[in-house]
């Protein structure tokens, strides 16, 4: 009977390490990778060539129409 609950005492422990392990995969993902910026041309910068210039890897780039303004 000793057997299983030290069997359940070890699962237990082993469940919380995964879950604090995964939890500190989960946010140091989301600081390292999720850290992307979206540039706007004309809004932020003037032409794409300077928002590219801008851009980090990850960024994202909207190139508005001179007409109405929606994002190509």
């Amino acid at each position: 009977m000793k057997r299983s609950k030290n069997k359940g005492l070890g699962t237990a422990i082993l469940l919380m390490f995964v879950g604090v392990l995964f939890l500190g995969i989960v946010i140091v993902g989301g600081i390292l990778f999720f850290n992307e910026k979206t540039i706007v041309v004309p809004d932020d910068v003037g032409t794409i060539s300077a928002a590219v210039t801008n851009a980090d890897p990850g960024d994202i780039i909207l190139v508005k129409t001179k007409e109405d303004g929606t994002p190509y």
